[in-house]
């Protein structure tokens, strides 16, 4: 008897599974607006080739498209090759500032970085606002 109480309890305390996230809609969207406000190192510093680099970018943004979104700091070469795991930083409807901090080594065969920061909004696969800037590297 005390078994099947207990058992009795363990199921109603259980939680129900939960449904299957909705999948992404393919299409860009226009998130909203975003700017770089500084990055470090400065625009047109010229990277070399096996340097390793600290990038910050403090970003300017607001978002409109959506109730929810994110930014993301996106480090990658020219032939697309990411440099660094992209850094998420959730946000919501209206306007901040926002600080995204990598580590990367330039690759050897690079001839240049790009640092990206796009604003998305969730339930989207693309976005139409970027912030970005690029590095030559030699």
């Amino acid at each position: 008897m005390l078994a099947a109480a207990m058992a009795a309890a363990c199921a109603a305390r259980s939680t129900p599974p939960r449904p299957p996230a909705a999948p992404l809609r393919p299409e860009a969207v226009h998130a909203g607006e975003i700017r770089f406000v500084s990055i470090q190192p400065p625009a047109g510093t010229v990277l070399s080739a096996g340097q390793r680099v600290h990038l910050r970018a403090v970003v300017d943004y607001t978002l409109s498209g959506g109730d929810e979104g994110a930014l993301l700091l996106v480090v990658h070469d020219e032939r697309f090759r990411q440099l660094a795991t992209p850094r998420e930083m959730p946000v919501t409807r209206g306007s901040g500032q926002v600080t995204l901090e990598a580590d990367v080594r330039v690759p050897r065969a690079a001839s240049r970085i790009t640092v990206m920061v796009p604003l998305t909004v969730k339930g989207y696969q693309g976005t139409k606002n970027a912030a970005r800037q690029d590095f030559e590297v030699r």
